[in-house]
């Protein structure tokens, strides 16, 4: 089976469109951040939300460079 990268905070719609929302933990609601044409955008936003929200340490999908972190890095983070 084909497996498909998934991005924290992202989904996609039935429409084939994706949307990026994230929980504000604080307030205790669901903020959406908006519909975009790929993952990758959105996954943009939800990193943008995340570090205003949760600072510089909070979980997000891309390396601060900007460059998505590949499988072998994720392995890697896992283990430690």
């Amino acid at each position: 089976s084909k497996r498909r990268k998934k991005f924290v905070g992202v989904r996609q719609r039935s429409s084939g469109r994706w949307v990026a929302e994230i929980k504000d933990t604080a307030q205790k609601v669901r903020l959406w951040l908006g519909t975009y044409d790929n993952a990758e955008d959105a996954a943009r936003a939800y990193d943008e939300a995340a570090s205003l929200l949760r600072g510089a340490d909070s979980r997000t999908n891309f390396a601060s460079s900007g460059t998505p972190f590949s499988p072998c890095q994720e392995e890697e983070l896992d283990d430690h």
